[in-house]
């Protein structure tokens, strides 16, 4: 990519996850007050475990939070979370360029 590319043509999944970050930021934030009253965004599990006559199935609710909400969240609003790393990998790269020295 050229050195004139804008920074929404070099990173343009930091900048999908720019337009849209206020909402998803709403959106935990709510979450996490929720929480805070008890009421969880979960997720239901059902296993079959063994008992004394056979088998049944066992319920359970699994907490999404951390890593899985960040997750459910860039899926909800179409971020690639693969393609956002390779983005900050590529950040990376880019400033140490601009902080070598011409000629080195």
């Amino acid at each position: 990519m050229s050195a004139d590319a804008t920074l929404d043509e070099r990173y343009p999944e930091h900048a999908k996850q720019t337009k849209i970050k206020h909402l998803s930021q709403a959106i935990a934030d709510f979450l996490e007050f929720a929480d805070g009253k008890g009421v969880i965004l979960g997720k239901e599990v059902v296993t079959r475990v063994a008992v004394f006559e056979g088998t049944e199935d066992c319920t359970a609710i699994e907490h999404i939070r951390g890593r899985r909400l960040t997750e459910l969240l860039a899926e909800h609003f179409g971020i690639d979370l693969t393609k956002i790393g390779e983005e900050q990998h590529q950040m990376l790269l880019d400033m140490r360029d601009m902080n070598t020295p011409k000629g080195s």
